[in-house]
Order: structure tokens, then sequence, then C-alpha cells
């Protein structure tokens, strides 16, 4: 099962994972986490870019070459600090439709794959 970590152990314990870093530092607003969500993918950022193109984007297998998959969030005090719904937002959007998408792709006939959430509050990574 897909899980979000609070803790550096753990995302230390899975060594051999696809690691996507988003500092969050870097991100004061949603339109700030897009463009670095869009950077680790190497697309370039629109502003037309929605929460359903992120989505699209979070769900989608091919997306991903390998079959473990950690998304880390360091400074994870600073991620999104100046809107902390909209922090609370996209921690539910992984929570209730980005993890159990990747919970069920073996449903969808397709090869499983392991996506980790990891939240981490220092830095140094």
């Amino acid at each position: 099962m897909n899980s979000i970590y609070l803790n550096r152990e753990e995302l230390e314990k899975n060594i051999d994972s696809f690691k996507i870093l988003i500092d969050g530092k870097k991100c004061k607003n949603i339109n700030h986490y897009f463009k670095e969500v869009l950077s680790k993918f190497k697309l370039k950022y629109s502003k037309k870019f929605s929460l359903c193109d992120y989505l699209d984007l979070m769900c989608e297998a091919s997306t991903f070459n390998s079959d473990n998959i950690s998304f880390v969030i360091y400074n994870y005090h600073e991620f999104l600090k100046t809107d902390l719904k909209i922090k609370e937002f996209i921690i539910s959007t992984f929570k209730y439709e980005i993890l159990p998408f990747w919970d069920n792709l073996e449903n969808l006939n397709m090869q499983k794959k392991n996506f980790n959430l990891y939240l981490i509050e220092e830095s140094g990574l």
C-alpha cells in the first residue's frame, strides 16, 4: 500500500526508488508548487496549468520509468506556508486521489508501481 511518511528514516530505507525532490521553500503558493513539479518532469509551466492537469500528471503511470517512486517535499514547514488551505488540499489530493490511483494500477491491468509521499521537515537531501 502506498503511504505518506513524515520522517527521513523511511525515505532512507527506500534507497532504490526514483526520487522527485520538491523544496518547500520554493513553493510559497500553488503556482510556485506547480512550477517546481513541472520542472522535475522537464515540462514548461503555463498559467493555464490547472489542478486537473496536475492530477493527470501525477496519475499518469507512463510518466514514471521506475516501479518505485518517492515524491519528497523537504522543508515541509515552508511548503505553501502562506496558504495553509491549499497546503491541506494538496496533501488531501495525495491521500484521496493520487495514492489510491497507484494502489489500484493492477485493477486497471497495469503493472503495479509503488508511489510514496514523504513530508520531511529538514533540508539537506
